[in-house]
């Protein structure tokens, strides 16, 4: 493996907050930025985010550290790889030891990305299929749609290219026979690409809807495909998202070509998974407000709920449903030539109303009122706005026609830090440490571990190995701990109440009288060396 020579030069350069909106959406919350964990699920944001401490921590599950750690715990990486991609992120060169390994090539996603358009050329039917569904050739084209034939054909035609690769991607799949296939054969294929327009998979959809197999596939995840990671045609959007400051989501590849095709630009799609907090980040830093337009069946509805709740959680609560009104998905509507007038006529409902008429159904019977109203106040509760959640609890009061303290939420406490076992004086002594790392040296010249609280110790003893625990992020990020303004007095401040508490256990102890003298005098020696 390759040394990282100027790694001290790239930590310096980290923007913390930088680096973790690429996958969390912040909120500045005083000092820090907060968010939801993207480690474990919670409703109540505990994520913390400090930039002048380079520090994450969650109140909720523990997790944290810094930069690198965030990626390499999000990312599943090892160090030098986590390095790496946060230098592509904030845009810092890194210098080797030796000459780097060869790169993997990736031409074959590019190779495949053109081989399947000139396979949709040669095949009618393929190409009728994306006509039928109301596509031209300038949006085939636009979004390089394509056929995948047979196994046979496209292996032959990759044979001088990395198939290790293809295998990595999947792409490709060896059979029990070790033959080469492909699992995309006889399929519709539309390339998914990065940020900056560079195939990284593929989407593929059967041709003969009476196939038994699923009718769309996803290549694999891969060092350079994370499908929460990534929006369709988020290169060919992102200029139209910045423009209108929104973004309209769409639950597939073929709504958001039939949007782009009558000139609604800023759509995307998610990748056949639920929308993630990575997605909404990426949307957020564009300051884009977030538009769902996800299908109006079952499965469509249920992605739009979790869509919501995610929203919330992250604190996006200004995002919109635009509900197109017939029942019919955007691709459908193309075809019959009704899309255009669908959208315009379409309503935009904000997100928290469109929750609160789904669960605002009428009821025939007290009980199942009762269960709407519990179904409400659980919903309400994970809004954390105070004049948001009044304002909706009025009006789901309103659409129930019960009054309203039916339905108000009885405050559960915030997430706060726990309970110190320690004086405030030793956190800020640790406070300080984090803040200032050479003051370590005083420490530990000064004061032996066991003058610190108990609770403390093993803290300080990772401090000394340079080690930041999840008790030091927990006091690092506690804004009601000051720094020292005087070290050394409050170094002082602990060993005197130290001192106290040993000589006290040596007067009461059962060792013999010399040897407790001799303790005595040795801490009173302390004592006047502080002084």
């Amino acid at each position: 493996m390759n040394m990282i020579i100027n790694i001290s030069q790239f930590k310096q350069c980290i923007d913390i907050v930088q680096v973790i909106s690429h996958y969390v959406p912040l909120k500045k919350n005083g000092a820090n930025h907060i968010g939801a964990c993207p480690f474990h699920s919670e409703k109540t944001p505990s994520f913390t985010v400090s930039v002048s401490k380079g520090i994450y921590h969650c109140f909720g599950c523990g997790v944290g550290g810094d930069a690198i750690e965030f990626v390499q715990s999000y990312e599943k990486l090892p160090f030098n790889q986590a390095v790496e991609k946060i230098a592509s992120l904030i845009g810092f060169s890194l210098e080797y030891s030796n000459e780097r390994a060869v790169k993997i090539d990736t031409s074959l996603l590019e190779y495949s990305k053109d081989f399947f358009i000139s396979s949709l050329g040669k095949n009618p039917q393929a190409k009728e299929y994306f006509l039928h569904r109301g596509l031209n050739d300038e949006s085939i084209e636009k979004f390089g749609l394509g056929f995948c034939p047979y196994s046979f054909e496209y292996i032959k035609s990759i044979q001088s290219k990395d198939i290790d690769f293809g295998i990595s991607v999947g792409l490709i799949n060896k059979d029990n026979n070790a033959n080469l296939y492909t699992p995309f054969s006889n399929r519709l294929m539309f390339p998914i690409w990065d940020n900056k327009g560079r195939v990284i998979g593929f989407g593929g959809r059967i041709l003969d809807n009476s196939s038994p197999s699923a009718k769309y596939i996803n290549s694999k995840e891969s060092a350079s495909y994370h499908k929460r990671q990534v929006l369709y045609g988020f290169h060919l959007a992102r200029n139209a998202i910045v423009s209108k400051a929104q973004a309209i989501i769409t639950e597939g590849y073929m709504d958001t070509i039939a949007l782009h095709q009558i000139g609604i630009n800023h759509s995307i799609a998610t990748c056949g998974t639920a929308l993630s907090s990575q997605q909404i980040a990426q949307l957020t830093r564009l300051g884009a407000k977030i538009i769902l337009c996800f299908d109006r069946d079952k499965a469509g509805l249920n992605a739009t709920y979790k869509a919501i709740d995610l929203l919330i959680c992250c604190g996006i609560y200004e995002s919109e449903v635009l509900q197109i009104q017939g029942g019919k998905d955007a691709c459908e509507l193309l075809a019959t030539g009704e899309l255009k007038d669908k959208i315009l006529s379409a309503k935009r409902i904000p997100i928290i109303e469109f929750m609160l008429l789904n669960l605002c159904k009428k009821s025939d019977s007290i009980e199942s009122m009762n269960l709407t109203i519990i179904e409400i106040k659980k919903f309400l509760a994970t809004i954390k706005n105070d004049f948001i959640k009044a304002t909706y609890t009025q009006k789901a009061s309103e659409l129930l026609n019960i009054p309203a303290y039916y339905l108000e939420v009885k405050e559960t406490s915030k997430i706060t830090m726990p309970n110190p076992t320690f004086s405030l004086t030793e956190a800020s002594i640790i406070k300080t440490i984090i803040s200032e790392p050479q003051m370590i040296d005083i420490v530990i010249d000064w004061l032996d571990i066991d003058d610190f609280s108990i609770s403390l110790q093993g803290c300080v003893q990772n401090l000394a190995k340079g080690i930041i625990d999840s008790q030091a992020r927990e006091i690092a990020l506690n804004d009601s701990i000051p720094l020292c303004s005087n070290i050394v007095k409050s170094l002082r401040a602990v060993y005197e109440i130290s001192s106290k508490k040993k000589m006290k256990n040596i007067k009461f102890s059962n060792i013999p009288i010399e040897e407790k003298f001799k303790k005595i005098i040795s801490i009173r020696e302390r004592l006047l060396k502080w002084k």
